[in-house]
């Protein structure tokens, strides 16, 4: 039998007994789900309406003054104008909640309570601006001699380019995805590996299969339902997106967030697979499987810690991360959605990411040899190498 027939049967046959698990149904079920809820309950319960505003006459507030809010406000409807018979009623209708915001005879803005918020202080500025045109026309000065100067813009030049703040969450999702699923699946390795040891299955596997093969496809079969879930998650999103039409919006790098999501948990998984699975020879039960995995998983935290100071601006430190095989799955998967990498960055981390995994590969399989058929209790890393040499 071809070695790559081997390892397809073995990855097929953890695939299949993996998916079929509750743990794993009802976890994909509940992620899912979140998926959901969390792309589409923003936009129903968000508020794109307009505030009330409440006047005494339309005399009050001027269509013109409405305009200048509007475009003081960068052109957002923020304002409903309504127009009450008194100073009375405006100040029921804003104590009743009926009227964010109130302007009777001064003018003067009133609210219900609480210091006033960002659209009351712009509008509270345009009144005042309103009245100063107001009486410059009484003191016979041209409103027209005075345009050039009113409308004068103040030119703003940003010393860099900012990040999008809908690219920074798609690549703080994706920071968190990443770390999720390689942990998660990583565990599963572990615990799988484990089980094998403890019931003595690998043995009669090993009796048929090399441990590099049985390895490969232990990892590859876990890997897809990895691979099958951010697919998932991807393809939901970008569904409940479109159910949702104008009211949901899709970021202009959510295409890019997810090739990089899926391309660096591959990529990733590749390499905390395999370390994973050595970790997991070593131990004898499953009380031991987060000590035996513990200096991988501390390395995959750092990374994910780290990457999340380079979320609205990437530094020095998420750059260089970017290019260690350990780090690289979190941090070059966030500057690519940031629009921080270059190609030929993107390329040289994937480069030597892929060395690591061939070392790893190399190294792992023979810890994995050396440990998995190992009895008596715990090994350690010293005594799993000299193992494989016998």
């Amino acid at each position: 039998m071809k070695w790559w027939t081997t390892v397809g049967l073995v990855a097929v046959r953890e695939l299949v007994e993996r998916a079929r698990s509750k743990a794993f149904i009802f976890s994909t079920a509940f992620i899912l789900l979140l998926v959901v809820a969390a792309v589409v309950i923003p936009a129903i319960v968000e508020d794109d309406g307009p505030g009330t505003l409440v006047v005494v006459s339309s005399g009050d507030l001027s269509d013109a003054v409405v305009e200048r809010f509007e475009a003081s406000s960068g052109g957002d409807p923020l304002l409903e104008l309504s127009v009450a018979i008194d100073d009375a009623t405006v100040r029921a209708a804003v104590e009743a909640g009926d009227a964010d915001v109130g302007v009777v005879a001064g003018p003067e803005l009133v609210i219900a309570s609480g210091e006033p918020g960002g659209s009351v202080t712009l509008l509270a500025g345009v009144l005042g601006f309103d009245q100063a045109i107001s009486q410059l026309g009484e003191q016979g000065i041209s409103v027209a001699d005075l345009a050039p100067l009113l409308q004068a813009d103040v030119p703003v030049t940003a010393l860099k380019e900012g990040i999008d703040p809908e690219d920074a969450t798609l690549a703080f999702v994706g920071v968190i995805l990443l770390y999720v699923t390689i942990l998660t699946y990583g565990q599963w390795v572990v615990l799988g590996v484990i089980e094998e040891k403890s019931n003595r299955v690998v043995e009669v596997v090993l009796g048929a299969v090399q441990p590099r093969h049985l390895l490969a496809g232990k990892v590859i079969g876990i890997g897809l339902l990895g691979v099958g879930q951010v697919v998932a998650i991807g393809l939901i999103a970008f569904g409940a997106s479109a159910i949702g039409g104008d009211a949901v919006s899709i970021p202009d790098a959510a295409p890019t967030a997810f090739f990089a999501a899926l391309l660096w948990y591959i990529v990733g998984f590749g390499i905390y697979g395999v370390m994973f699975a050595a970790a997991g020879a070593l131990a004898s039960r499953q009380e031991e499987a987060g000590n035996a995995a513990l200096p991988f998983t501390i390395l995959l935290t750092i990374g994910y810690i780290v990457s999340f100071s380079g979320v609205e601006e990437p530094n020095l430190v998420v750059r260089i991360l970017s290019f260690l095989p350990p780090f690289a799955p979190v941090s070059m998967q966030l500057r690519m959605v940031n629009g921080d990498a270059a190609l030929w960055e993107v390329l040289l981390s994937l480069a030597i990411a892929m060395a690591m995994i061939y070392a790893v590969i190399r190294v792992g399989e023979r810890f994995y040899r050396g440990a998995v058929l190992g009895q008596g209790g715990k090994l350690k890393w010293r005594e799993a190498w000299r193992s494989a040499e016998q």
